[in-house]
């Protein structure tokens, strides 16, 4: 019977240090520990370790480095393990795809959720911008008699005049400070 990692060799796995292998974004590596040998497998999709040959063959099935075809190959050099790995191929190809599954679904909902509470960030500030802001711009309006306090541009409505101190692009930073003093005055805190 030949060892795992000679296998791995035939299969394309090039030796690229002592007790390492690596074949594309995949590595292998082999340590002697207290537990006897440690099996550490490195993917794109995370490492795993594992102590005998056998698990860290389920371990390369599972994160879908190793084919049929090579796990035929492997049973057919003798390896026994590889010809049960084989039998269960189906079995593990359907565990990893609900665990894909699972994942995308859990995804899908953190993605809602997120989504929902940008939603309601929106709403909030939407709620805030009308119910304070906008009246309190509208008395700056009226003092100012519907021109702006910096540049002196004329203003038909509140909003505009909001949107006017938020953007514009003359005299910039005094639009700014001014909106910022306003800010401040209303909550009493600094942005």
């Amino acid at each position: 019977m030949v060892s795992l990692f000679k296998a791995l060799m035939m299969i394309g796995f090039e030796h690229v240090a002592p007790r390492t292998l690596q074949r594309g974004n995949t590595t292998i590596f082999v340590y002697h520990s207290i537990y006897g040998l440690k099996w550490v497998i490195n993917t794109q999709f995370g490492s795993a370790s594992y102590y005998s040959q056998k698990d860290a063959l389920h371990g390369l099935v599972l994160r879908l480095v190793i084919s049929k075809e090579e796990l035929e190959f492997l049973a057919s050099l003798g390896i026994h393990y590889a010809r049960e790995e084989l039998e269960n191929y189906e079995r593990t190809l359907k565990k990893i795809e609900a665990g894909g599954i699972k994942a995308i679904r859990e995804y899908l909902r953190s993605l809602e959720k997120r989504e929902e509470n940008n939603t309601n960030l929106k709403n909030i500030e939407m709620q805030f911008r009308k119910q304070v802001i906008y009246p309190y711009l509208e008395r700056i309006l009226v003092e100012t008699k519907s021109r702006c306090p910096i540049c002196g541009r004329l203003m038909i409505e509140t909003e505009e005049f909001y949107n006017h101190l938020r953007s514009s692009r003359y005299r910039k930073m005094e639009h700014e400070e001014f909106f910022r003093k306003i800010i401040e005055e209303i909550t009493n805190l600094s942005p």
